[in-house]
């Protein structure tokens, strides 16, 4: 994709000439993030026949690691941003007529995000423009049994890259609080993954900071299973928590 390498290209400029620079600003902020994750997915009803549907098969709040950095100058930045899953769960699905299918799943989940900003005002407050590369890896195992039939296990592994815009907006709420406010879009090999934050920061100094907020992500995609197309449906949605150290 020409927009892909464009953006990769534009991104890999912004470190060397922000390395450069003698005003940057470095963010370096890890999080603790307990998000409510749910994985629809598609499944065989062990028959042999038709896939029986969409179903919701993993369900469940866990914790997961975030980490953060940012390195921005008068005008353009760039941004590192990382997210780590690994759950498992278990649950029951009834299908018509009067099946019961209990599944065992278990989800790890990576997301790697490289991309840049350009801050409007100039400054640290107002508004940025984002935009970058999001790549996404998900292992996904779904053990599916009934009564009748033997269990089936379906195995997803997917590794899918797009591209990213959207915007943020911070706006200081006295001498040690700020509120920040963030979404965006991707879309490419996923078929659309949307990313919402909101934050508010409090700093003790210049240097150390206390972050709580709240994020809500969902990710689709399809993969090639035994010649058919299935459809993976995964929303992480919770509070976090995390420190933020600027220099």
């Amino acid at each position: 994709m020409i927009l892909r390498s464009l953006l990769a290209a534009l991104i890999l400029s912004l470190a060397p000439a922000l390395a450069c620079a003698d005003d940057v600003e470095w963010l370096v902020a890890p999080y603790g993030w307990l998000p409510s994750v749910t994985l629809d997915q598609s499944f065989d009803d062990g028959s042999g026949g038709e896939d029986g549907g969409s179903s919701e098969v993993l369900s469940k709040i866990d914790f997961a690691v975030m980490f953060r950095v940012e390195a921005a100058g008068a005008r353009w930045g760039a941004m590192l941003d990382y997210i780590y899953v690994s759950l498992a769960d278990q649950a029951s699905i009834s299908v018509p007529p009067l099946i019961e299918i209990d599944t065992e799943s278990d989800l790890d989940l990576e997301v790697l995000e490289l991309g840049g900003f350009y801050r409007q005002s100039g400054e640290g407050f107002g508004i940025d423009y984002l935009f970058g590369l999001r790549n996404i890896n998900a292992d996904i195992e779904i053990v599916s049994s009934r009564q009748d039939l033997p269990p089936t296990t379906v195995g997803v592994s997917a590794q899918v890259t797009d591209v990213f815009f959207g915007a943020r907006y911070r706006r200081s709420l006295g001498k040690h609080w700020a509120l920040a406010l963030r979404g965006d879009y991707g879309f490419g090999d996923s078929d659309g993954t949307l990313n919402v934050l909101a934050t508010i920061g409090l700093r003790f100094n210049e240097t150390v900071g206390l972050n709580f907020g709240y994020r809500h992500a969902t990710i689709r995609f399809e993969e090639d299973i035994d010649g058919s197309q299935e459809t993976t449906d995964i929303s992480l949605s919770g509070p976090y928590i995390g420190l933020s150290f600027r220099f």
